[in-house]
C-alpha cells in the first residue's frame, strides 16, 4: 500500500517497467515500479488532471501535490485551492485568501512548468535564445 501520488499514465510505464521493457522516450507518464515494490517513497512530486465536458474541449487542470491542490478553469477568473494537510476534505477554498498568495503563485508556476513538461522533447534546452 502506498500514498504516493500515482496518476492512469503511468500505469503503460510501470506495466512496460514490469516486464523488462524499456518505454519509448516520449511515453507520458513515470514508472512507478519501485514505489510498488516499497523501494522509494515517490517517483513523482506532482500529479495532472484534466475534465472534459466533450471530447475535443478542456473544461479545467488540477495539479495535485502532496499538501495542495489547484484547479484552473477555462476562460475563468476564479479557481481552487486547497490545502489537502489542514483542509482535506476540500470544504475551503483557499484561491482568494491573502494567507496563501504565496503558495497559489508557487502552484500555478508548478502548473505553467507541468504544461510545458507535457510535451515530448528528447533535446533539454541548454542556453536561452
Amino acid at each position: 500500500v502506498s500514498n504516493a501520488l500515482q496518476s492512469l499514465v503511468d500505469y503503460p510505464q510501470t506495466f512496460l517497467a514490469a516486464a523488462g521493457i524499456e518505454a519509448p522516450g516520449i511515453m507520458q507518464g513515470v514508472n512507478q515500479w519501485p514505489v510498488w515494490l516499497g523501494q522509494t517513497e515517490k517517483v513523482r512530486d506532482h500529479a495532472l488532471v484534466e475534465n472534459r465536458h466533450n471530447p475535443t474541449t478542456v473544461h479545467l487542470r488540477t495539479l495535485v501535490t502532496d499538501r495542495y491542490k489547484i484547479t484552473v478553469y477555462r476562460n475563468a477568473d476564479y479557481g481552487e485551492l486547497f490545502d489537502l494537510e489542514t483542509d482535506p476534505n476540500e470544504l475551503h477554498n483557499r484561491w482568494d485568501d491573502p494567507a496563501y498568495a504565496g503558495v497559489k503563485s508557487d502552484l500555478l508556476h508548478r502548473f505553467a512548468q507541468a504544461e510545458i513538461q507535457r510535451e515530448s522533447t528528447r533535446m533539454p534546452r541548454i542556453a536561452g535564445a
